[in-house]
Parts: structure tokens; sequence; C-alpha cells
């Protein structure tokens, strides 16, 4: 069976259901944390990976990590060890080190500006910066070559970066830290070094856990990207959303990681809330940019039926949502105060510094074949998606059956066209035409032709460099417009 699954790396996500207290917006399966429901689970999650392991007759080759939930943080530095050491990491993912060779080449020529507006320079970049950093925050990229480099040479840099791994008593520890020649490169060649041969691991963490404790147990493990559900910087918003943090307390949290040489942070944001203006959003904003992370996710409030917000809103107990006027206008300032403090807008609903955008995310959108464990978590080995049953009882006992990917569904050609183009095209770059057809064996415009000519001319589509994409206008009703295309 093992000569059917992917042969590269794959992106790997692992779904984590329990919270200490479910949001109540918040539509992804979840349960109430008890250390006896939490120590099950990771039985079955080390034992599912293990299932996986046998099926393709090793460790699977893993290009990311993503611990999503549910509140993943809960997990101890321990059990996040021994998961990541369920998977090979040593594995380079060259579709996305090409991505950031590009995004490095298109970048470079006004590194000082883009880099002085993330507010702290200096913590990332300072005579500490090699000695603080860990485990896969090595990094390489073949742009960083000796003409490349200039005066440096960085050859002994490569060769430490190439093996930074080694096995002690069953634990990653590492070798220590790049040449200090690192701190004397610019920002790209730096980022360069530190991004793409090896896998980048995301943990999704409540703020209030960060603490030093949480942070000196996070320091065991390899995870080298956090992204914190911060939400908002006002109280008011944070209270509505039942959010157990104060804003003020973000600031230190942030510096708490930062002083632990955590140095690629993203921050979720939730915009179109009842009574929020554009006066709000820009306050929202503004704190987020101070805060200086490395990626922003902004997400539009919307509501399932079931969930705990929207019945409240249906019996007259919370004020309804805004129209879709005012969230547009809203989608429009994130933009555009975004875009001006530096950040790149690469995909409907994410901002990031040059060379920090999401790879494990990035998998998604350029249809890459992904693996996901735990309940209520879907996958995707083409020619079949599958999810795990959204439910614990059904999901130990299929893991205890040895049962990977149930009720599997094999995607004819025209369902994965279909949904290659639903993805590819929430990227801002969009989709490259030529490899289209080199993958689907006709070209983008077949069977579209009078929508795509039509969306052009509305201007809601753009052609060129041998790519089709969402027009800026468009964004905001992308779904309407990749379904006239579908």
């Amino acid at each position: 069976m093992g000569q059917n699954l992917p042969a590269g790396p794959l992106a790997v996500y692992l779904h984590f259901p329990f919270c200490l207290k479910p949001c109540p917006y918040c539509s992804f399966f979840k349960r109430p944390w008890s250390r006896s429901a939490h120590e099950r689970y990771l039985q079955a999650l080390l034992q599912e990976a293990e299932l996986w392991e046998k099926r393709f007759g090793r460790r699977v080759p893993a290009s990311s990590l993503y611990f999503g939930g549910g509140t993943p943080s809960l997990l101890k530095g321990e059990e996040i060890l021994r998961l990541c050491e369920c998977f090979d990491l040593k594995q380079r993912d060259r579709g996305t080190e090409a991505f950031y060779s590009m995004r490095n080449e298109r970048t470079r020529g006004n590194d000082k500006q883009r880099w002085s507006s993330s507010g702290h320079d200096k913590g990332m970049y300072d005579s500490e910066f090699a000695g603080r950093l860990d485990f896969n925050q090595h990094a390489r990229n073949p742009d960083c070559s000796d003409g490349h480099a200039g005066k440096h040479d960085y050859s002994e840099v490569l060769l430490e970066v190439q093996s930074p791994f080694r096995r002690r008593d069953k634990r990653i520890t590492c070798l220590g830290a790049l040449s200090s020649k690192v701190a004397d490169c610019d920002p790209v060649t730096r980022n360069a070094l530190r991004i793409t041969s090896f896998p980048e691991i995301t943990l999704e963490v409540n703020p209030i856990q960060i603490t030093p404790d949480f942070v000196k147990g996070l320091r065991t493990t390899p995870v080298n990207r956090l992204s914190i559900g911060v939400q908002s910087m006002r109280d008011e918003a944070l209270g509505y959303l039942d959010r157990a943090h104060k804003a003020a307390s973000i600031p230190e949290r942030i510096r708490l990681l930062r002083d632990q040489g955590y140095d690629n942070i993203s921050l979720d944001l939730i915009y179109g809330l009842p009574g929020m203006d554009l006066d709000d959003l820009k306050r929202d904003l503004d704190a987020f940019v101070a805060l200086g992370p490395e990626h922003i996710s902004c997400y539009l409030l919307t509501l399932d039926e079931d969930s705990e917000l929207a019945r409240a809103i249906a019996e007259g107990k919370s004020p309804s949502l805004p129209d879709d006027e005012s969230c547009a206008l809203q989608y429009e300032l994130i933009c555009q105060v975004l875009k001006k403090a530096g950040f790149i807008h690469y995909e409907i609903s994410n901002f990031a510094r040059p060379g920090f955008e999401g790879r494990h995310n990035l998998s998604y959108w350029h249809s890459s074949p992904y693996l996901a464990l735990g309940t209520a978590a879907s996958g995707w080995l083409p020619p079949k998606r599958y999810c795990n049953p959204a439910s614990l009882d059904e999901y130990y006992r299929l893991i205890e059956a040895g049962e990977l990917m149930p009720g599997a569904e094999t995607l004819s050609p025209a369902q994965s066209e279909a949904d290659e183009i639903m993805m590819g095209l929430r990227l801002l770059e969009g989709i490259d035409l030529k490899n289209f057809e080199t993958r689907h064996l006709h070209p983008f415009e077949r069977g579209r032709e009078r929508e795509l000519e039509r969306l052009i001319e509305l201007e809601l589509l753009e052609r060129g460099d041998g790519r089709i994409r969402l027009s800026e206008r468009a964004l905001f009703i992308s779904n309407a417009v990749i379904g006239e295309l579908l």
C-alpha cells in the first residue's frame, strides 16, 4: 500500500479537541477538558500516528506540523515532543522552498523600510539572534549562496543548518547556535537561512496559558511557530467573545515569548462584531501592529446556526451582526492598514512579514497532499479525501480497530479540479495556468470561457504573468466569484 502514498514530505495536522472553556462563536469540534480525557486522547493520537507509520512503511515525512483545536496548548511540552517524534522532521519541502525563494527575490530591494516597520528589529536581529535560535528555526535557502551573500562566507553556517538534530535519551536536542555571521546578514538572507530546510511546527495557543512555566515546557519541543488567539485588543470585544484574557496582558505575554527566542508569531483578529465600527477596528489594528507579530490572520465573525452566539442573536439577547456593506468596509480598512505597516497580503484572510507566510496552510491552498490526525480532522491524499469521525467514541473505536481514512471519498478529476480552483484563488498570486494544465491535462479556460470573459470584463478577475487571480475588489466577495467558475 505504501507505493500509492505520496513520496515527498506532507503537511500534517493534529487536532486536539479539548477546551477549558468553549468560545461561544466557535463551530469546530470540541469537548470539555479533563485530565483523564486528555490522556486517553493523547494515546489514541500516538496510536494513529503509529498506524500511519505502518501504512507508509516508515515514519511519515513531514514538511509541517500544525497542532490545532480546541486548545492544543493544553498539551504539556513532553506530550508535544512525543507527538513530534512520531514524524520524520528532517525533510525538505522543495515546493515551499521555491515559493520563499521567489518571494525573497521579489522583496529584496526594500528591506530597510520593510523590517523597520515590524517594531522589534532589535529583538529579532541583534547580536543575541544566533544564540536564541532553536531547532528548525535554523534553515537554509538556495538563494543564500556566495553570490548573494557578497563578502560573507556562509558555507559553515549552511553545514550547521543541514543537521541540527541529534537523538539523545529519546529527546531532540539542538546542536547549538548558528554562526554569529548570521547576525551580520541582511534581513532577507537571515530569513532565508531560517525558513525552508526543516518543518514549520505550529501550535495554537490560548493567551492565558502564556506563562513562564508554559514557555519553559514549550522550549523542550521543536515548535517554532505560535498562533495566538488574541482576537481583539479591546476588552469590550473580548467580553462579547467571552474570552478570559485582557488586552493589557498581551504585550507582556508576547515579550515573554520573544525573550525565549520565539520569532515566528501569528496573531488572530476577529472583525465584523456587533457594534464594531471603523474606529474600533482601527484601534485594534494599530494595537496588533504595535505587538510586532510576523503574521496576522483576520477572520470575519460568521456563526453557525447551532453556535451559542447565533442562538443569542436569534433570541434577541445579543445585537445582530453588521451588514455586508459594513463588513466590506472593515475588510478594506484591514488591507489598507496592514499593507501600509509592511505586511504582505498573500491570502484573502492572511497577512505576513516577508518570508513568514504560513507554510502549513500554503499546502492547503496549493492543493498539496496533507495528512490529518485526530477526531474530526480532514485529510487529502490524492485522489482520496477523508474525515475522521466527529465523535470521540467512534474515533477511539476506529483507531483500536486499526482503521485509517474512514469513509474515504475518491474524488473525480472534475472534483479535484474544483477543489484546486477554490483553494488556489484564495491566494493573491492566484493559480499558475501552466501548472494547472500539466496537472489536469487541459487548459484552465476549457468549459469556462464565457465566465472568465465576463468576470475579467467586470474587473473581478485578472489574468497576467501566466496566472489567473482575483482582483482586489473581488477579495471580499471571493466565494461568489469563485462559484461562477465551478
